[in-house]
C-alpha cells in the first residue's frame, strides 16, 4: 500500500512539502498581531484611567477650595477662625491623596492685602500628590469676599 503523496510525481511533491506549513505561520503572525493591538489597547485604557483619576482629584480640590470661599463670604468663617480652619484642613486631608506621611502645608489660606475700594480677599493654596504623574500638584484660589457695602 502506498500513500497518496507517494503516488504524485517528484516535482508536485517538493511544492507540496514546501507549502504545507504556511498555514500555522499565517496563523501565529496573526495572533502576535492580536496580541500587540490588545496590549496597546489595554495601555490606552489604563493611561485614560489615570487622567480621569487625576481630573476627579482636581475637581475635589476645586470643591473644598469653592465651600471654603462661599463658607468665607457667608460669615461661617470670621477672620479664618483657628478651629474652623482646622477642621477644613482635616476635611481636605481626608478627600485628597496628600500622601503618607502628608505634604507640609497641603492647604493654606492667606488673606489678601486689603486695597481701596475692593472686597478683601483670600489665597487659597491646596497641594496633593498626584499619583498620575507622582509628584505634588498644587492649586491656587483667589476667593473675593462679598463687596463691602457703603455706609450711611
Amino acid at each position: 500500500m502506498c500513500s497518496r503523496h507517494a503516488r504524485l510525481p517528484w516535482k508536485d511533491r517538493a511544492t507540496r512539502d514546501a507549502v504545507h506549513g504556511i498555514g500555522l505561520v499565517d496563523t501565529l503572525v496573526a495572533l502576535l498581531l492580536l496580541a500587540l493591538s490588545l496590549l496597546g489597547a489595554c495601555t490606552v485604557i489604563v493611561r485614560t484611567m489615570g487622567a480621569s483619576h487625576a481630573a476627579a482629584i482636581q475637581t475635589i480640590a476645586v470643591d473644598l477650595g469653592t465651600d471654603l470661599g462661599e463658607d468665607l463670604r457667608a460669615g461661617a468663617i470670621d477672620s479664618l477662625e483657628i478651629r474652623n480652619m482646622q477642621i477644613w484642613r482635616h476635611r481636605v486631608a481626608g478627600a485628597l491623596p496628600v500622601g503618607v506621611p502628608p505634604l507640609d502645608a497641603y492647604a493654606d489660606v492667606v488673606p489678601m492685602p486689603p486695597q481701596a475700594g475692593e472686597p478683601r480677599g483670600f489665597n487659597v493654596t491646596l497641594r496633593w500628590w498626584d499619583p498620575a504623574i507622582h509628584r505634588p500638584t498644587t492649586l491656587a484660589l483667589q476667593i473675593a469676599d462679598a463687596p463691602m457695602e457703603p455706609e450711611s
